[in-house]
């Protein structure tokens, strides 16, 4: 996808970007922050973390997915409006290529056909890893309701997830 647009030559590393090495557990970029940069690894392993506030206070920061060579993150650089949805720190030692999102977005416009395929390739990797993170979202879930016994009020062929809140409202 994005290696083949670093391949064209009018797709120049010193005007639309520029190759970046970060160290083993070095921040790449943090939740919360805006930027305008997207990353794709050329070498090396990352790790996507979130911020899971605790109600007791605290936070603790699971890892969503590992990426490797010739992954894609930071997508939404592209979006101004938007801050960084997650952490990304380098699990190894890496060498990313870090892409300039307006030039990116200016290079789409003057080269639509290219910029269509990469834009679809890359809406296709976040459908992916949506749908991957909906399955985890949904064993946490049915974890918690065992773990809470929740299950055993339930009754089959009725509103699960209306249950469910009204047993969390009762409890919680």
């Amino acid at each position: 996808m994005l290696d083949n647009l670093l391949d064209r030559p009018e797709f120049r590393e010193d005007r639309y970007w520029s190759r970046q090495r970060y160290a083993a557990n070095e921040t790449i970029i943090t939740e919360g922050e805006s930027g305008r940069e997207v990353f794709l690894i050329r070498c090396g392993t990352v790790r996507v973390t979130g911020c899971a506030q605790l109600e007791q206070g605290g936070a603790i920061h699971p890892g969503f997915c590992d990426l490797g060579r010739g992954d894609v993150f930071g997508e939404v650089g592209l979006l101004p409006e938007l801050t960084r949805m997650a952490t990304v720190m380098a699990v190894t030692d890496c060498e990313l290529a870090v892409i300039d999102g307006i030039r990116m977005l200016e290079f789409f416009d003057a080269h639509p056909a290219i910029g269509y395929r990469i834009i679809l390739a890359m809406y296709e990797q976040t459908a992916s890893r949506l749908d991957q993170t909906n399955r985890q979202l949904l064993r946490v879930l049915a974890w918690g309701l065992r773990v809470h016994r929740i299950e055993d009020h339930l009754q089959a062929g009725q509103d699960t997830a209306g249950d469910a809140a009204d047993l969390t409202r009762k409890t919680g």
